[in-house]
């Protein structure tokens, strides 16, 4: 069973990163738009001020509505084509992960949002228009052509801001700056949880807390998914309300399978069905990742970026240096991330939540054992990572991550070596690799 607030939640993200959520509500607004404008039109609340607007004869009006109707229609067809044209091309290019970023710009949505609207209001007005005749008189939506010619108008400026937006959203420099940010903006998240830690996983309570809690449950999925969101606040709450331990067992970005523990929970009694239901529904897995609490998902899109640039078809150092720097600078932001496990006590200095979180050192290792047989290949990508290394050590105090650094050097410089045979990148590696240590 599944609760309204994990349905929300899964709702909101799939219509974040959907294409048809925002241009189907421009339209349901330009809909209740054509009712307020014939509204207007039927009551005739004209003056002499406003007498200039009624030009149009019923010809004419349905001459000009359908005229934009149908160029309306016809730009929206070609917008559309543009994107599955550029995303076709990113998925190649740039990798098919990037690909959800290109579906939730809020561009490429209201591009196509307000030309299938005005088409929609067009059509609602144009079907109003009546030629006078013996039985009827002659009904002509004045106003309500005025605001489609308005449309018309602001459709003609956004088909300018598509065309300058698109090919800035489909290149290299764009996609590496976006996935930058979103590396920054996880950390910050990251930084927020390791705020609400109040104690040390070796303190006493930590070590006796079995003694104390002698029943154990285990919360299991019961479907496979990568891990969204992990509600922390609630878990806290409910351990805390009924005096709990719990172990959180998985991370955003994991990969479970059905049946897969996502919480241990140390009790001192029986646990209600309703409140492990509503542990159940704090971690949030759905069929793929999320940049929302998984650090790494960004950083394996900048890496698989340099990858992909680094190859011998594209062939393209400076993409990969690009990467480097968001990687490098996302690093130095993780710098004050020591621990893996942090712990939450309550105010009678009790033992709550036990939570393991990816640490600068195991992040570190993760992205640059990922790189390096790609980026030891190329001398230029080689000369940037040494320089990160520096970088990373004459900002880092912790001992532990200096000669963890350091042993990345060495793999990197030695690597290089092995594999180039140019005398003067051999030496410059060499020179580089001696300052850096």
């Amino acid at each position: 069973m599944i609760t309204l607030k994990r349905k929300l939640f899964q709702l909101v993200e799939a219509l974040k990163s959907s294409y048809w959520f925002l241009p189907s509500v421009i339209v349901f607004l330009s809909i209740l738009l054509s009712i307020v404008s014939l509204k207007i039109d039927e009551i005739k609340t004209s003056t002499e001020i406003f007498s200039w607007i009624y030009l149009n004869e019923a010809e004419g009006a349905r001459l000009i509505l359908s005229t934009i109707a149908g160029t309306m229609m016809s730009i929206a067809g070609v917008t559309f084509s543009m994107t599955i044209m550029a995303i076709s091309f990113a998925s190649s290019q740039i990798g098919p992960r990037i690909i959800v970023g290109f579906m939730q710009d809020k561009g490429n949505q209201f591009t196509l949002g307000v030309f299938v609207s005005t088409f929609v209001y067009s059509i609602l007005v144009l079907r109003t228009i009546k030629e006078g005749s013996q039985n009827s008189l002659e009904f002509v939506p004045h106003y309500s052509i005025l605001i489609t010619i308005i449309l018309a108008l602001l459709s003609v400026g956004v088909l300018i801001y598509y065309i300058h937006h698109i090919p800035q959203s489909i290149s290299m420099v764009q996609a590496v700056h976006k996935v930058g940010n979103q590396f920054h903006k996880t950390i910050g998240t990251v930084k927020d949880i390791y705020a609400q830690s109040n104690g040390d996983e070796t303190q006493t309570e930590y070590r006796d807390f079995y003694s104390s809690y002698p029943s154990r449950i285990n919360i299991n999925s019961n479907s496979e998914g990568y891990v969204e969101y992990i509600d922390l606040k609630k878990i806290i709450q409910v351990a805390t309300e009924l005096d709990l331990i719990i172990k959180i067992k998985v991370m955003p970005g994991k990969y479970i399978i059905k049946e897969c523990q996502l919480l241990e929970i140390y009790a001192k009694q029986k646990i209600d069905d309703k409140s492990l239901l509503k542990l159940r529904n704090t971690v949030i897995w759905a069929t793929k990742r999320s940049f929302r609490q998984d650090i790494f998902f960004s950083a394996q899109l900048l890496s698989e970026i340099a990858i992909r640039a680094l190859s011998p078809s594209m062939n393209d150092p400076y993409t990969a240096i690009d990467c480097l720097n968001k990687i490098e600078s996302g690093l130095i932001n993780m710098l004050n991330l020591k621990k893996s496990n942090f712990c939450y006590f309550d105010k009678n200095r009790k033992i709550r939540v036990i939570y393991h979180i990816i640490s600068f050192n195991e992040g570190f290792e993760r992205i640059f054992d990922s790189l390096r047989s790609y980026v030891t290949k190329d001398f230029l990508s080689t000369k940037k990572v040494i320089e990160l290394f520096y970088s990373l050590k004459r900002r880092c105090h912790d001992p532990g991550s200096i000669a963890l650094i350091q042993k990345q050097l060495n793999y990197y410089s030695k690597s290089f070596l092995d594999n180039s045979k140019d005398a003067r990148d051999r030496e410059i590696i060499k020179s580089l690799s001696n300052i850096s240590s």
